[in-house]
């Protein structure tokens, strides 16, 4: 995960979603459940380290709300302050216990993205594929 230059460096997470219609969506990983390798909680959206452009690999245990059967994966966004946010993922995969990994995402193949109606919390949400080469600080 990286953040833009001049975008916020906190205040959103990756997460997996249940539910097959919007109006049955369904945050999965909620306090306590998507814990990275440094014990920080993902659910209170940390900040991210080392500066904008700069990719950081986050390794999320996410109990048993690992998202290999779900179809939905996406950024919760829980700043509490306006803002342009800039955020970019890459190769998203799940760790299983034994070692093995299964790709969630891996390029711009995988990207589905079905338009967001702007609304008092969100204007002009938009989902685009770039080449990870560039992003840069």
């Amino acid at each position: 995960m990286a953040h833009a230059a001049g975008s916020p460096s906190s205040g959103f997470f990756y997460a997996p979603f249940k539910g097959n219609e919007p109006s049955t969506y369904a945050l999965l990983l909620k306090r306590g459940e998507g814990v990275d390798r440094f014990g920080c909680d993902q659910s209170t959206a940390p900040e991210m380290q080392g500066g904008p452009g700069m990719w950081e690999h986050r390794i999320i245990g996410m109990c048993s709300t690992a998202s290999c059967s779900l179809p939905r994966h996406g950024l919760v966004f829980r700043a509490g302050k306006s803002g342009a946010y800039s955020v970019y993922l890459d190769n998203l995969r799940l760790r299983h216990a034994e070692g093995r990994t299964t790709p969630l995402w891996t390029n711009g193949k995988d990207t589905c993205f079905r338009p967001i109606a702007d609304s008092d919390l969100f204007t002009q949400v938009t989902v685009t594929t770039v080449p990870a080469s560039t992003v840069h600080s």
